[in-house]
């Protein structure tokens, strides 16, 4: 049986080539990674100009938690907040003030999410 042999000189002589070429591409990819990061698993936030233009208007009395964060001021604790209170509340929320009542959520909140409401009775 014949036996290969390899020039192994090839390998050995063009190393530090390699080396330089995998080194210049992972900066390059890293660069862009840096101008234009991939976010998985994160919600990125909404930006306020672009809710404004869209006429987006919600009843906190029936919207789940998930829509609530939509809106300018609410993260997802206080839009839980907002879902926990209305569940063991007697009555729902008929106007903006109404969201003061909810813990973690004070006059300038519920001012800022006020237009994007749609409430029962009496909304503004």
């Amino acid at each position: 049986m014949h036996r290969v042999r390899y020039d192994l000189r090839w390998r050995r002589d063009h190393v530090p080539v390699l080396v330089g070429v995998l080194l210049a591409g992972a900066a390059a990819m890293a660069c862009q990674d840096v101008r234009r990061p991939v976010r998985l698993g994160r919600v990125l936030p909404v930006d306020p100009r672009r809710v404004e233009s869209v006429d987006l208007r919600l009843d906190p009395n029936t919207e789940s938690a998930a829509s609530l964060r939509r809106l300018s001021g609410l993260g997802p604790v206080r839009a839980g907040a907002i879902v926990e209170y209305r569940q063991s509340a007697s009555r729902p929320f008929t106007q903006p003030a109404d969201l003061e009542q909810v813990p973690g959520i004070g006059p300038l909140t519920a001012q800022r999410v006020a237009p994007y409401l749609s409430l029962p009775r009496g909304a503004e």
